[in-house]
């Protein structure tokens, strides 16, 4: 549905190359509903990835383009079935590299995992919200996964770097402090 509802906008502009006032495109109460929710959705990762770059003192990730894919598997605030439908609705980002060469999967795999991503011993006493969130890294790093061919995981980046050089320290890092 989501295809269609970008299909059909992408289609009425490439047709009014100027639009004006008048041209309104109609749309069903369900393809409204879809349309909304899209423009949320890459609202916030436009949003993260602002506040990600504005973090950075490197240039070149400033002045790097705007990919929604990758925001959506870099950003900690984009959980995984969004992550999965961002990367549904545009599959071409998933094999493009940023500047340093790094594709989406290395992204997912150098997000920052928390010690929230284990769940308890003693889960009964988790508040609900503790729960949703327990194992949202992996599977993040999951869904990048299965959606790559096997070669990605062999993709280095301009430092070398495999998605499982960037997973294996991150991984320990949040385990550690975890208190596990």
């Amino acid at each position: 549905l989501l295809q269609q509802v970008r299909d059909r906008y992408e289609r009425s502009i490439s047709e009014n190359e100027t639009p004006n006032g008048n041209d309104v495109i109609v749309w069903s109460r369900i393809e409204a509903a879809a349309s909304l929710f899209w423009t949320k959705v890459v609202s916030l990762l436009k949003a993260a990835s602002d506040a990600d770059s504005a973090s950075y003192a490197d240039s070149s990730i400033n002045s790097e383009e705007f990919s929604l894919v990758r925001t959506a598997f870099q950003s900690i605030c984009c959980p995984p079935p969004v992550a999965l439908i961002v990367a549904s609705m545009y599959p071409q980002e998933m094999l493009m590299p940023d500047v340093n060469g790094r594709l989406p999967l290395h992204h997912a795999a150098r997000r920052a995992w928390h010690a929230w991503d284990w769940p308890r011993d003693d889960v009964t006493s988790e508040a609900a919200s503790a729960q949703v969130l327990q194992l949202e890294t992996i599977s993040l790093l999951k869904t990048a996964m299965s959606l790559y061919p096997v070669e990605a995981a062999r993709h280095k980046d301009k430092f070398c770097c495999l998605p499982i050089h960037y997973a294996i320290p991150t991984f320990v890092r949040a385990f550690c402090s975890s208190g596990r």
